[in-house]
């Protein structure tokens, strides 16, 4: 699921989100007030690098505690209004802080910390001049600063940081607590060149002592013409990388703010010491990821032998350890494309698409279409600590934390021409890192910085190192600069790579340096390849006017062959599997959806009101764009997938029988426009599943027939999805706003859809254990007519004559079951539901019907809500939700049993809740050879009902609409149903069935021994009846007693002296033609 595509600003609703908007708009760099509730946090500019920042500011400055947000949440809901609705909003529903919880260390450090896999990696390259191994930065600030409070907030600063105070014996790393903060250096350079800037810029940081210290050196210059000044800052790399340059620098910036209050600083987050353990921990956890890095690193070789030939065959002296350089950059104007236009088109972050151009550019400098290459992260990865209790808090914690992992880079291609394809590329490049496990934090850990399984090609992306300056541009301004700050490494210093390439965007330029060990001309070469490709990329992604989904964005569910496939003509917006129900209907309507109309839902409503037809379809493209669900479409060529279109077309019928007067002529009229629209049947694989008819019988009344398949909505949505549309319409009529409750798109759908995507398999094993409790089950075939005699009702699939008998409970018996339900906690659907159990007991079962005659079992598939997940405001969602599974209920025949009545109830309820606790299962694969488990189905409707929008003017006068809901019409493909509902003071309890197999006689007896029993159950409701046990219940009214007893067994009848034997025969068989005449030996005649 992407994040907003959405052009136009959308406010914040709160003071909370509105601070949330600033702090977004100002680490990415944007206006302040630019920044709304539904802009992509990545489609702005925003990397990963960024989103720590967001983190660190969103937990400085918002009052919710130290570990309410974090990296994985900006990358999960990107837009404000996700974090906000996901996050932050169910923190403050708790009511909790958790900043007690942080994994942390606080006071001044002191003992041994082991090193981190890159701190290894540092010690096992045994550098000629490892002290002189630096990273260091100048900081522009607009004004001049008073260089006392400045020493005062360094002082502060190099106290709070333990990082300042590592020190080394080896490769043995401790915390040295005695270590004292050092006096800033200070430098004028109104009468320094810049050869003079830089010797000075070198010097400060060439005498850095990974023993004895100091690792750190920070400066104050000033004297420069346009009044501003400079803050240096030089660290030895083991305790610092380029995440730390931008929390070292809001901190002094702050500090020196607050005149170098040390109370300005809360309490500390993880130290770097418990992220080394965090690390370790994490590598005992998943010893498994060596299984994926063995796979990466098997061809590593063939790429470093294919750049060592280069080198050997082009260097005058292979043995030379000589470098040679090249850079390049982007124009401002490219810049800002890759920024805010090129992710949008693939769903992508910045590092997809510069290492798409980075393969594409060593692809035709080196000739090779796979190249692997070391890619260098920030290595904050802080949800790993979750797997060993821990959280923890990078966001201001400074140290080297960097990540090196190889990736196999490799060139895409036309599936047709086989020429290299610029699209394919970046679909490649970006799914090979979103399978990478946890942004390469392992690899150096489970399997080690080991030279021959590295890449000698190295990429390092720093990201935005100037994004404060661009968001306020005034006196109190720091940032980074792209400015030089002396040499950081010393020349001797060499590593074992042949090519590094490091990058990063400052001033809004994006610029590259690439320092080599090949000759000036590949080099030079490689740098022009590779800004050529990142034009071509920055180019072709930022043109397009779509999107284009790849397998991570749709759960890794299908091939990405076959999501281009589903992509061709439309653009989509979200992919998910068919849920269990979806997967039901698909199969129907492949098996035999050409002949039957089942799942085909009718809605019919008159509007008895003036109606504005243009106002009325403008609501439902409003329902159609808010709602997914009525966007959908489905495929099954590789997984039976359901599909959410960008864009869905309103189905929008108008038709005007006012000129007709007759009103049964026109009821014929629209008798026939419902009977056409059932034969009209959906295509699933197309989409476009519903349609509403507007017919017209005069100025003031209008039908309406709203048609739908059951894939998309279930019976709970339709009052809502009414609601919406018709609250939209008295809106919109009213010329009033839309509210953002209006305009937003139910996210609950597809956040509902990716649960049941992702916990498919959770109660697999419940369910299993659940159906083999079933040997043998109730058997109704002695209900059904003599002419189907030996048709298992198992298999019977479609349904050819529709009928129904109802019966009405209601006046005393209804008041009694109301009694019952609320003194006893149990649900009329539970009564109702055990009722018809009681009769497939009666009717179903056989002395056959268990293994021990004490036990009889009916199995009933019951329609559960599917809504008790946890996903947010899925109460309010429309879309198919409900599933249907089998309840099983065991009836004891003994007859010293001493289950009450109202404990089997309560019982069955239980089994019920627990069923729609475990409802994320599909019914096709518990019925394994496709045999029905159940050969009935109970469905008890408790839907939301939608209201009526009746309003008038200050004249009086009716506006809006006045609704009179008609009827629904659903059939289903089970030859034996119960739809039972209750409304208006009464409960139906009516029985769908298929007129071919069963009898009107038959369903009568039915509904007659229902109403037996739940007379006997309504008796309960009186105090001294509550313990009446099951096996008190009579099945027969006294008049059914009376006939069976009595009038069956009245058999004299005067003889028919006047008829022969053969006559009698044949007026018998005139009269039953299909019963049995003859018996003999087993043979039926």
């Amino acid at each position: 699921e992407l994040g907003s595509d959405s052009s136009s600003y959308v406010a914040p609703r709160s003071e909370l989100e509105s601070k949330l908007c600033l702090i977004f708009a100002e680490v990415l760099g944007l206006d302040l007030g630019s920044v709304g509730i539904r802009d992509d946090f990545f489609k702005m500019g925003g990397d990963s690098i960024v989103s720590i920042q967001v983190v660190s500011r969103i937990r400085q400055r918002v009052d919710l505690g130290n570990n309410v947000c974090s990296v994985k949440d900006i990358f999960t809901y990107r837009t404000i209004e996700k974090l906000y609705d996901n996050v932050v909003s169910k923190h403050l529903e708790s009511n909790t802080t958790n900043s007690s919880s942080i994994t942390s260390e606080q006071g001044m450090l002191s003992g041994e910390v082991t090193l981190l896999p890159i701190q290894e990696w540092f010690f096992e390259n045994d550098f000629t001049t490892p002290s002189h191994f630096n990273q260091s930065f100048l900081v522009k600030v607009a004004s001049t600063l008073d260089i006392d409070i400045l020493q005062k907030a360094v002082d502060v600063l190099v106290n709070y940081h333990d990082a300042f105070r590592l020190r080394y014996d080896g490769d043995r790393q401790y915390y040295d607590d005695k270590a004292a903060a050092l006096p800033i250096q200070t430098l004028d350079v109104s009468t320094l060149s810049e050869a003079e800037l830089h010797e000075v810029l070198t010097l400060w940081q060439s005498s850095f002592d990974l023993t004895t210290g100091p690792l750190y050196s920070i400066g104050y210059i000033h004297g420069f013409s346009d009044k501003s000044s400079r803050i240096f800052f030089a660290l030895h790399h083991l305790i610092v990388d380029a995440v730390s340059w931008r929390i070292l620098t809001e901190d002094l910036r702050d500090l020196y703010s607050k005149a170098a209050d040390p109370s300005s600083f809360g309490p500390k987050g993880t130290s770097y010491r418990q992220w080394v353990e965090a690390i370790r921990s994490y590598a005992s956890i998943n010893k498994e990821e060596s299984s994926y890095w063995d796979n990466v690193t098997s061809d590593i070789s063939g790429s470093n032998k294919i750049l060592e030939s280069i080198f050997t065959s082009t260097s005058v002296d292979s043995s030379s350890a000589s470098t040679s350089y090249s850079s390049l950059s982007l124009t401002k104007t490219l810049t800002n494309k890759l920024l805010k236009e090129s992710n949008k088109a693939y769903n992508t972050e910045i590092n997809d698409l510069l290492l798409s151009a980075l393969g594409l550019a060593l692809n035709e400098v080196l000739g090779s279409l796979v190249n692997h290459i070391t890619l260098e992260g920030h290595g904050r990865e802080e949800e790993i600590g979750k797997q060993s209790s821990l959280h923890l808090d990078l966001s201001r914690t400074i140290g080297w934390f960097t990540t090196m992992y190889p990736v196999r880079l490799e060139v895409g291609r036309d599936v047709d021409n086989g020429t290299v394809d610029l699209a394919s590329t970046i679909k490649y490049t970006k799914e090979l890192l979103r399978q990478v496990p946890n942004k390469g934090i392992g690899f150096g850990s489970i399997i080690g910085y080991q030279d021959h399984l590295l890449p000698k090609v190295s990429f390092n992306y720093l990201g935005q190192l100037d994004q404060t300056a661009q968001s306020n541009n005034n006196a109190n301004t720091w940032s980074i600069t792209e400015e030089a700050s002396g040499i950081q490494v010393s020349p001797n210093n060499h590593d074992r790579n042949i090519i590094n390439i490091n990058g990063a965007i400052t001033q809004n330029v994006l610029s590259f340096s690439i320092a080599s060990k090949l000759n000036n001309d590949i080099t030079s070469k490689l740098a022009e390849v590779l800004k050529d490709k990142l034009e071509e990329v920055v180019n072709h992604s930022s043109s397009l006017q779509r999107t284009y989904l790849t397998v991570s964005d749709v759960g890794n569910i299908t091939t990405q062959e076959y999501l281009d496939k589903l992509q061709e003509q439309k653009e989509v917006e979200a992919v998910y599997l068919a849920n269990s129900l979806q997967q039901g209907f698909i199969y129907h309507y492949l098996n035999q959806g050409d002949v039957d109309d089942a799942y085909l839902v009718q809605v019919i409503w008159e509007y008895q009101s003036k109606l504005d037809i243009d106002v009325l379809k403008q609501a439902w493209k409003l329902a159609q764009r808010k709602y997914p669900s009525l966007r959908l479409r489905f495929s099954w060529d590789e997984e039976l997938l359901q599909i959410i279109d960008k864009e869905g077309v309103v189905d929008f019928r108008y038709v005007d029988l006012s000129a007709i007067t007759d009103a049964t002529v026109q009821e014929g009229q629209i008798k026939q426009i419902q009977e056409a629209d059932r034969l009209e049947r959906y295509k699933l694989e197309e989409g476009n599943l519903f349609r509403l008819h507007i017919i017209k019988q005069r100025d003031e009344l209008y039908t309406c027939i709203f048609s739908s398949h059951h894939a998309i909505l279930d019976g709970w949505s339709n009052p809502i999805l009414l609601n919406f549309v018709h609250n939209a319409y008295t809106k919109l009529s009213k010329g009033e706003e839309l509210s953002y409750i209006d305009t937003v798109e139910d996210q609950s759908y597809k956040g509902a859809q990716k649960y049941l995507q992702d916990y498919r398999e959770e109660n697999s094993k419940y369910w299993q254990d659940y159906i083999n409790k079933i040997e043998e089950k109730d058997d109704l075939s002695i209900l059904i007519t003599s002419n189907k005699k030996g048709l298992r009702l198992n298999n019977y699939k479609q349904v050819e004559d529709h009928k129904a008998a109802t019966l009405s409970i209601k006046d005393s018996l209804y008041d009694k079951l109301k009694t019952l339900s609320k003194e006893e906690g149990i649900t009329l659907n539970a009564i109702l539901q055990y009722v018809w159990h009681k009769v497939l007991k009666v009717y179903g079962s056989s002395n056959s019907n268990s293994s021990n005659n004490q036990t009889i079992t009916t199995v009933v598939g019951t329609t559960v809500s599917g809504r008790n997940i946890p996903v947010s405001n899925i109460e309010h969602s429309v879309g198919l939700y409900i599933n249907t599974l089998p309840l099983i209920v065991e009836h004891n025949t003994s007859e010293d049993t001493t289950t009450t009545i109202v404990d089997a109830i309560k019982k069955l309820q239980s089994d019920v809740t627990e069923i729609n606790t475990r409802s994320n299962t599909s019914l096709a694969k518990l019925q394994k050879d496709g045999t029905r488990l159940f050969d009935t189905l109970f469905v008890f409707e408790n839907y939301p009902v939608p209201t009526e929008n009746k309003e008038t003017n200050e004249e009086g006068t009716k506006q809006s609409l006045s609704i009179y809901f008609k009827q629904a019409i659903e059939r289903l493909d089970y030859p034996l149903s119960v739809i039972a509902y209750e409304g208006n003071n009464s409960l139906t309890f009516s029985i769908n069935y298929a007129g071919e197999l069963f009898t009107e006689e038959t369903i009568k007896q039915l509904l007659s021994t229902a109403k037996t029993i739940l007379t006997q159950i309504g008796e309960v409701e009186n105090s001294l009846s509550k313990d009446t046990k099951e096996q008190t219940l009579t099945y027969l009214s006294t008049q059914e007693q009376h006939k069976l007893l009595i009038n069956y067994n009245n058999t004299q009848a005067p003889f028919p002296h006047n008829k022969t034997i053969q006559q009698l025969f044949e007026e018998q068989a005139e009269r039953t033609p299909d019963n049995v005449a003859i018996i003999y030996n087993n043979i039926r005649l």
